[in-house]
């Protein structure tokens, strides 16, 4: 027994130097490149990791106010090295920044797929005032949590039976495979051993959609679906979101939908989740596919078909 836990000792040790080679701090203080102090940091400071040679991603709430002034930031390596990168794109509703680098690194494998609930995880990251890496371990233990970061609400977050300092802040949460399953977003605002974080599908999906179409769009129907498998099964339903409400009366008039009316499909995919609903809808919109919609009424069991050209959410800035 001794014997298979000095192995699993040594795999993860080996494993967090591989993903400490790809961490970097990142300071909103871009002036910290200039002189090459590590005190001049201060707290406007996150952890980033490199997802491409020259892309770093990292938490939006911490650089907001570079992103509105069109600033750039400092980044540092564990080896000391300084360098400075500037703000590629950003994905505010979902607290994700990309940067541009000049300084190449070993970008992270991104895992894209939600990781189970138990999963064994864990996270290389930077503390406030410390010039070496942070490490710190636990288990998924839930999904599609909501919280509220500097007055932005976000949603669809993983909650981690782990504790984090304060600094790491876009740190990759890793699973045993060496993967990176996560970001960490910030502490729980109910329990002080528990954090937040981005799932890596939402890095994924805004890396593939920067690259393609130069920009991140978040797809919104203007629906606020509800998913609820208990109220499903008594409508005799399998799978599907329901809709219990309509934010955006457009989608209202082209879908000729109520409240109640449930969504079962999209481009002939069953949804069964509000993860299912972003992927297919966000694939939709990388390879220029019409969206098409099927929705149910529970009363009377009419079926609502209805099409949507993916340039609405890229022309009108992400509103239908």
């Amino acid at each position: 027994m001794n014997n298979i836990l000095k192995v699993v000792e040594d795999y993860v040790k080996k494993l967090i130097d591989v993903v400490a080679d790809s961490v970097v701090i990142v300071s909103s203080n871009k002036d910290v490149c200039s002189d090459s102090n590590v005190d001049d940091f201060g707290e406007a400071m996150a952890t980033g990791f490199y997802v491409d040679r020259n892309i770093v991603v990292s938490v939006y709430h911490v650089l907001k106010k570079n992103v509105g002034n069109g600033e750039d930031v400092c980044i540092l390596t564990f080896d000391g090295d300084f360098s400075r990168a500037s703000i590629l794109a950003d994905d505010s509703e979902n607290d994700i920044v990309f940067l541009a680098t000049n300084r190449s690194g070993k970008p992270l494998a991104l895992k894209n797929n939600l990781i189970d609930i138990g999963s064994i995880v864990f996270s290389v990251g930077f503390a406030y005032g410390l010039l070496r890496y942070f490490i710190t371990y636990g288990i998924v233990s839930g999904l599609d949590v909501k919280t509220v970061v500097e007055n932005m609400e976000i949603e669809g977050l993983m909650l981690l039976n782990m504790p984090i300092a304060l600094g790491m802040s876009g740190a990759p949460v890793v699973d045993i495979n060496g993967n990176v399953v996560g970001m960490i977003n910030s502490r729980s605002i109910l329990f002080n051993e528990l954090s937040l974080a981005i799932p890596s599908t939402k890095i994924v999906r805004d890396l593939i959609m920067l690259k393609r179409i130069g920009k991140i769009v978040n797809a919104k129907l203007g629906l606020k679906l509800l998913q609820s498998p208990k109220t499903l099964k008594k409508a005799g339903l399998e799978n599907g979101l329901i809709v219990i409400d309509i934010q955006n009366r457009e989608i209202s008039n082209v879908c000729k939908i109520d409240v109640g009316d449930v969504l079962i499909e999209v481009n002939g995919v069953k949804i069964n989740s509000l993860e299912d609903l972003r992927n297919i809808i966000t694939n939709s919109i990388i390879n220029n596919l019409v969206i098409h919609l099927l929705f149910k009424s529970v009363k009377n069991n009419a079926i609502k078909h209805c099409s949507i050209e993916p340039t609405s959410f890229i022309k009108q800035n992400n509103i239908l």
